[in-house]
Protein backbone atom coordinates (compact mmCIF):
# COMPACT_ATOMS: atom_id res chain seq x y z
CA UNK A 1 0.00 0.00 0.00
CA UNK A 2 1.28 2.83 -0.79
CA UNK A 3 1.13 6.02 1.87
CA UNK A 4 2.03 10.32 1.58
CA UNK A 5 2.84 12.07 4.68
CA UNK A 6 0.72 15.41 4.47
CA UNK A 7 1.62 18.55 6.36
CA UNK A 8 -0.79 21.09 6.89
CA UNK A 9 0.13 24.52 8.57
CA UNK A 10 -2.93 25.92 10.37
CA UNK A 11 -3.82 27.57 13.67
CA UNK A 12 -6.40 25.55 14.46
CA UNK A 13 -5.24 21.85 14.43
CA UNK A 14 -9.33 20.90 14.89
CA UNK A 15 -10.43 22.76 12.17
CA UNK A 16 -8.87 20.13 10.06
CA UNK A 17 -10.95 18.05 7.55
CA UNK A 18 -10.86 15.20 4.97
CA UNK A 19 -14.15 15.52 2.74
CA UNK A 20 -16.13 17.77 4.48
CA UNK A 21 -15.89 15.64 7.66
CA UNK A 22 -13.21 15.72 10.66
CA UNK A 23 -9.97 14.08 9.41
CA UNK A 24 -9.99 11.70 13.10
CA UNK A 25 -11.48 8.35 11.64
CA UNK A 26 -11.92 9.54 8.04
CA UNK A 27 -11.26 6.04 5.41
CA UNK A 28 -7.66 6.47 4.53
CA UNK A 29 -6.61 8.31 7.33
CA UNK A 30 -4.03 6.54 8.86
CA UNK A 31 -2.51 8.61 11.23
CA UNK A 32 -3.01 12.35 12.43
CA UNK A 33 -0.07 13.97 14.69
CA UNK A 34 1.14 17.55 15.71
CA UNK A 35 3.59 19.21 13.66
CA UNK A 36 5.34 21.96 14.11
CA UNK A 37 3.18 24.59 12.38
CA UNK A 38 -0.11 22.81 12.50
CA UNK A 39 -0.76 18.74 11.47
CA UNK A 40 0.51 15.84 9.60
CA UNK A 41 -1.43 13.59 8.06
CA UNK A 42 -0.83 9.86 7.26
CA UNK A 43 -3.07 9.00 4.50
CA UNK A 44 -3.42 5.51 2.05
CA UNK A 45 -3.42 6.58 -1.68
CA UNK A 46 -6.41 8.11 -3.34
CA UNK A 47 -8.27 11.30 -3.37
CA UNK A 48 -8.86 13.36 -0.81
CA UNK A 49 -10.11 17.43 -0.18
CA UNK A 50 -8.00 18.76 3.05
CA UNK A 51 -9.49 21.70 4.38
CA UNK A 52 -8.14 23.73 7.45
CA UNK A 53 -8.09 27.58 9.59
CA UNK A 54 -5.39 29.46 7.70
CA UNK A 55 -1.93 29.98 9.74
CA UNK A 56 -2.49 32.73 12.02
CA UNK A 57 -6.46 32.75 11.54
CA UNK A 58 -8.54 33.84 14.61
CA UNK A 59 -10.40 30.51 15.98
Amino acid sequence: MSTALLEIPTSDPDSVRADGAPVAGRPGVLGVEPAAVGVALRLASGRYTVSAAAPGAAT
